[in-house]
């Protein structure tokens, strides 16, 4: 799919000198939503561990777990290490954790949410 969406996959070349294919990144973990826009690819081995730990990191915070709440172009915004650096992340999680989730304040997602998003219907 991110070959369809996203053009041929850029390649790398691993520390042993070995080349290598870029990797596609899910931004939300469902393994249904093979949605375009679900997608964050052709990442190098260590910005797909990068973009791992962030999404962990994210799913730790918000309620449940569930990364619905935020757009995925809000994920792709977080997630992404090669447009936002470590610390600017840390800064951006430390806002959302402050967030007083109990008292039904909504969060900060950057625009509409997409829990009920379909990944077979075609978006603009």
């Amino acid at each position: 799919m991110g070959e369809i969406f996203y053009g041929e996959r850029d390649v790398y070349i691993d520390s042993k000198g070995k080349p290598y294919f870029g990797i596609c990144h899910h931004l939300i973990e469902d393994p249904l939503d093979y949605s375009p826009e679900n997608l964050l690819c052709w990442l190098t081995y260590s910005e797909h561990r990068k973009a791992d730990d962030r999404r962990r990191a994210l799913e730790a915070v918000v309620p449940d777990g569930d990364l619905h709440v935020f757009s995925y172009a809000r994920l792709r915004e977080l997630q992404d290490p090669r447009t936002m650096t470590d610390d600017q992340f840390q800064k951006e999680l430390e806002k959302i954790r402050d967030k007083d989730y109990h008292r039904g304040e909504p969060l900060d997602c950057g625009a509409e949410p997409n829990k009920y998003a379909d990944p077979f219907i075609e978006r603009e």
